[in-house]
């Protein structure tokens, strides 16, 4: 059998309160004996770990490829991780990758790309997931962890050694480090390493010994296997088994390519559950308003008993009808409420804004905020002409500045030009409903986007954007970058969203985030609730703040930003829809 050597774990030590040690510890070999007679060596060969290691240059002078299956004890495989080392290729600088895929999964579990400086130390990593990126980068012996806009940072004491970032099941990451001799301590590996996925730091003592050292083979909680023991940097890590000498990972045969490598920036992604149907519904043309891409979401199993119809408005800036905002990494959850509702008994119809997805654009590329409410009044009238649709039970949900919207369509009887639509609105669910002046929530955006800053800047920056704000009003010269909101400008910040409010005259309810940064779950939460008291919506209307929401009605642990927007595996509170449908099958009952 080919000769082997294997890694002992020796001792680890946790470092601070992240502390335990990964499960990714040292390792067998077989016996290496004379069948017939033991010849006496002359002197003992020198301890692995100080022989020779691989340089950067040695790592990858062609491409090399490496794959382990990780195994159940029937010897099931549970998952595959795998990686590729690659020469310096300026098309493609990150020579070295690991990805580790679930058997289950059709895409991998995360890929992780490193950068390594001549002297083969770690300068810059990215671990991409399905829902998020996150970002390494080194300096001297401080890592620097960057994910959706919060940083962390951990420094090493004085006598460690470098932090290295090592995922679970990275054995590719672990064979590269055996291989440079990462820690190298006379006969030890002295290896600090990070698990992002366990939030975790490791501080590990590992003893490369040769075939036959049984003495060294009886510590550790796990051994790697490693074919070739002349030196380090010839080591492969074949394998890993446990204390009790169940194989945990077995070496594979890698294949021609990797698997499809997961983007540095993902995008969002639905898919319709099978409980649920969609069927397309075109909003037309009217004039210079431009044809608009839409569906009815429902229950596959509703009957065909005409429903209640919900109509949905989105927030500011151009989402699809899912609620995902084009170009970026940006789930708002509309989706989710969507489905929630139609499970519930509801038609809801979701629709892309201009410009996105199936609508057109229409003539006008920079489209104002009349343009919007024009807009939701055709959706409007197309819900209320679909046969699924009870035309005298709608409602209509806004979010953010798709609330101010919804609020303007809850006035009583609306018109498409000279014709009345045949829609009867029974009630309105309000997300994050400004109270105040757009205006206002903008500066409020600036000062969030600004703390820590100096006061000085801070208040300059607000003023310069009253000033754009105020030429707009004015109709006077604008900033090129400001230029395509002019109309948007113009008509919104003469609207005060608390008397727009006051005049609906049906039953409303009002749902803001108290974590929201975008609309004030104070200011902006007391003036609509002061306005439900003192407005037409009557008493089955309520306003509600939310523990521990976020603008998206996303539950959020820390301080909200919008960099936590583009995590992908958070999702809408489900306790939210719930109560949305609920207070609505009571309001449409009593109707």
């Amino acid at each position: 059998m080919p000769d082997r050597g294997s890694f002992v774990l020796r001792s680890f030590r946790p470092f601070g309160a992240l502390g335990l040690a990964l499960g990714l510890l040292a390792a067998p070999a077989c016996s290496k004996k004379d069948a017939g007679t033991s010849t006496p060596l002359e002197a003992a060969p020198p301890a692995l770990a100080a022989t020779e290691a691989a340089d950067v240059a040695m790592l990858c002078s062609g491409e090399e490829r490496r794959r382990w299956e990780l195994v159940d004890d029937a010897g099931a495989v549970l998952a595959t991780t795998q990686g590729v080392c690659r020469p310096a290729d300026p098309e493609d600088p990150a020579p070295y990758v690991a990805i580790s895929q679930l058997s289950s999964e059709g895409v991998p579990r995360y890929e992780y790309r490193l950068w390594l400086d001549p002297q083969g130390r770690p300068v810059e990593a990215q671990l991409r997931e399905p829902s998020s990126t996150r970002y390494y980068s080194w300096s001297e012996a401080t890592l620097i962890e960057t994910h959706l806009g919060d940083v962390r940072t951990q420094t090493a004491d004085e006598d460690d050694p470098l932090t290295w970032v090592v995922p679970s099941h990275a054995l590719f990451v672990r064979e590269l480090m055996l291989r440079l001799g990462v820690g190298q301590r006379g006969e030890l590996l002295e290896q600090r390493s990070y698990a992002p996925d366990r939030d975790r730091i490791s501080q590990l003592e590992l003893r490369p010994v040769r075939a036959g050292d049984a003495a060294e083979l009886a510590l550790g909680a796990g051994k790697f296997e490693l074919h070739g023991n002349t030196r380090l940097a010839e080591l492969r890590v074949s394998g890993f088994v446990d204390d009790g000498g169940r194989q945990v990972y077995r070496g594979v045969e890698a294949p021609a390519a990797l698997e499809e490598l997961l983007p540095e920036v993902p995008r969002p992604s639905y898919r319709l559950a099978a409980d649920l149907e969609v069927r397309a519904v075109d909003i037309p043309a009217l004039g210079e308003a431009p044809k608009l891409g839409a569906e009815l979401v429902l229950a596959a199993d509703g009957g065909t008993a005409a429903r209640p119809g919900v109509l949905f408005l989105s927030g500011t800036g151009p989402q699809d009808r899912l609620g995902f905002v084009a170009g970026g990494a940006l789930d708002v959850g509309s989706h989710e409420i969507h489905d929630g509702l139609a499970r519930a008994g509801f038609a809801v119809l979701r629709f892309d804004e201009r410009g996105v997805g199936e609508s057109e654009i229409g003539e006008d590329p920079t489209p104002g905020f009349d343009a919007s409410v024009e807009d939701a009044r055709r959706a409007l009238a197309a819900l209320a002409a679909r046969p699924e649709v009870d035309a005298q039970r709608i409602v209509v949900i806004g979010h953010g500045e798709g609330a101010l919207v919804a609020s303007m369509l809850g006035q009583g009887s609306q018109r498409l030009g000279k014709k009345k639509i045949k829609a009867k609105v029974r009630a309105l669910v309000l997300l994050a409903a400004p109270g105040r002046n757009i205006r206002e929530l903008v500066y409020d955006e600036i000062r969030r986007s600004l703390i820590g800053r100096d006061p000085t800047t801070v208040e300059a920056a607000v003023g310069e954007a009253r000033r754009v704000h105020e030429a707009a009003l004015a109709d006077k010269e604008l900033p090129a970058s400001a230029e395509p909101l002019r109309e948007w400008m113009q008509e919104v910040f003469v609207i005060d969203p608390a008397a727009e409010l006051r005049k609906v005259t049906v039953p409303v309810y009002a749902l803001h985030g108290d974590k929201d940064f975008q609309v004030h779950p104070v200011r902006d939460f007391e003036l609509v609730a002061l306005a439900l008291r003192e407005g037409k919506s009557g008493k089955a209307s309520k306003a509600e703040r939310r523990p521990g929401l976020d603008h998206l009605f996303k539950p959020e642990a820390g301080e909200s930003h919008a960099g936590h927007y583009r995590d992908l595996s958070r999702h809408v509170d489900p306790a939210v829809v719930q109560d949305i449908a609920t207070w609505l099958g009571a309001v449409l009952a009593g109707s």
